[in-house]
């Protein structure tokens, strides 16, 4: 396959491609398959984006059993709706990759670590305590459910560490 690119992008892709220290083409492709995965899916998966002071103010509203709640609501039916639309298939995998995704498009650093059968996530967030509570006990439960074993969670008011 062949595409016309406008110079001002093939110099941007390249110049890009040089501070990933990857090629162009290594780099297009990655983009097309965000594009085509996450990136381009999002809107039609629910999800919208907002500024992040206003869901700090928004999630420092609620007692720490109403975060809990609500994550509990949202990893049941929502996050299966979602995840329909965000992957073509509901796995462990599939949902890890969407919060990667999530993470990387939100400027959210975090870390994936596989040692054996050992999964390690870490999520540096710096959105308070609530914020950590959610995600934790969001993905607690999803993972819970998709992998048949048990999550350890542990929380800060500004990351989240999930084990598995």
């Amino acid at each position: 396959m062949s595409f016309r690119i406008p110079e001002d992008v093939a110099d941007a892709l390249e110049t890009n491609a040089q501070i990933n220290n990857t090629s162009p083409s290594t780099l297009l492709t990655q983009m097309l398959k965000h594009q085509i995965g996450y990136d381009g899916n999002v809107g039609k998966a629910g999800l919208v984006a907002f500024p992040r002071s206003l869901i700090i103010q928004l999630m420092n509203g609620y007692s720490e059993e109403q975060v809990i709640t609500m994550a509990d609501i949202i990893s049941k039916d929502v996050t299966t709706d979602m995840m329909a639309i965000l992957q073509n298939e509901y796995t462990v995998e599939s949902f890890l990759q969407t919060i990667e995704s999530w993470a990387r498009v939100s400027c959210i650093p975090f870390t994936r670590e596989t040692k054996g059968n050992l999964n390690t996530f870490v999520i540096q967030h710096d959105m308070t305590r609530n914020w950590s509570l959610y995600l934790g006990h969001l993905y607690k439960n999803v993972i819970e459910e998709l992998a048949q074993k048990k999550v350890s969670v542990e929380t800060t008011n500004n990351s989240i560490r999930i084990r598995f």
